[in-house]
């Protein structure tokens, strides 16, 4: 029922989505609204919020579609709005949306390196929004990585395009520092204050969040074996796009156990290239009580999460 509705990619698929997640929001921010009195910049912070999380599936859904990382259907979609309402810590961390929007597009600028036409601007551009990602959550540094890994995956061998991503993050830091002098803001202090990394797990310490990365990680782990293999058999010119969402999906794990302030939030990052993996896995599956039952396990998990 579930796998033949989204086997396709239609328009209502993505009202679907995005309805799922307006719940969600609505859920936690109609429980916010009760426990607190509330100024009129918190309401506008809370529209901004939602509006970018509906601009976050568009996004999604057009990488996706765009540079044909899954079959033409809405499993990707699927996967993406569920982690989401599993995890509705997200959708109270502003900066983490923010900086996932601006990885987003550095994302689909390094895919898009495999058409070889106006490297230097993609390069330029995806390096700019990774730092620019970083001003509202600074551990998205972590995804310059993607850079040099990007330019070995498309073969891009050029002394030229690996001084790019330098100037960028120089342009970025110019700009940023011209901000700083402006406010007066001390970067030193700022930074120096906050600490850098931490293996404290004690945020994700509640029955809802364990249950839900467990299953994630555990369907990551299992799909990944069979995505492997599709990439083996696809043509070569789509193979190190898809490489590429592997490795997303590996430097958001990482970031996910380094950063110093874990809610859940920070899960973001992983779910694109965790809904385009499974998504691969789940529209090649034949047997359908099998694909049917994956599906459901997944849509019956957030639901656990609220008896829990």
């Amino acid at each position: 029922m579930f796998s033949s509705f989204f086997n396709k990619s239609k328009p209502i698929h993505v009202a679907l989505v995005c309805g799922l997640i307006t719940i969600v929001f609505a859920l936690v921010e109609f429980s916010l609204f009760k426990t607190k009195n509330h100024q009129f910049d918190w309401y506008f912070q809370q529209v901004f919020i939602f509006l970018v999380l509906m601009f976050t599936v568009f996004v999604v859904d057009f990488i996706i579609a765009r540079n044909k990382l899954t079959s033409k259907n809405s499993f990707s979609l699927l996967f993406f709005a569920l982690s989401i309402v599993a995890i509705p810590a997200i959708v109270l961390n502003i900066d983490v949306i923010v900086a996932n929007i601006f990885i987003l597009f550095a994302v689909r600028r390094l895919v898009s390196l495999r058409s070889q036409k106006e490297i230097i601007k993609k390069l330029f551009d995806a390096t700019f929004w990774i730092c620019i990602a970083s001003l509202f959550y600074l551990w998205s540094l972590l995804f310059l990585l993607l850079i040099p890994i990007a330019l070995l995956l498309f073969k891009i061998g050029n002394i030229k395009y690996w001084i790019i991503p330098i100037t960028a993050v120089l342009t970025v830091a110019i700009l940023y520092a011209c901000y700083a002098i402006i406010y007066k803001i001390d970067v030193i202090t700022f930074y120096s204050e906050k600490p850098l990394f931490s293996f404290d797990f004690s945020g994700w310490a509640n029955q809802r969040t364990i249950i839900s990365l467990a299953l994630m990680l555990a369907y990551f782990l299992w799909a990944s074996v069979f995505y492997f293999g599709k990439i083996r058999a696809i043509s070569r010119n789509l193979k190190a796009p898809y490489y590429l969402m592997f490795i997303v999906a590996v430097l958001s794990i990482l970031l996910t156990l380094i950063v110093p302030d874990k809610s859940g939030a920070e899960w973001l990052f992983f779910f694109m290239p965790f809904s385009i993996i499974m998504a691969n896995y789940i529209q090649d599956i034949t047997e359908v009580w099998f694909k049917e039952s994956l599906i459901i396990a997944f849509l019956l998990l957030p639901f656990l999460g609220l008896v829990l």
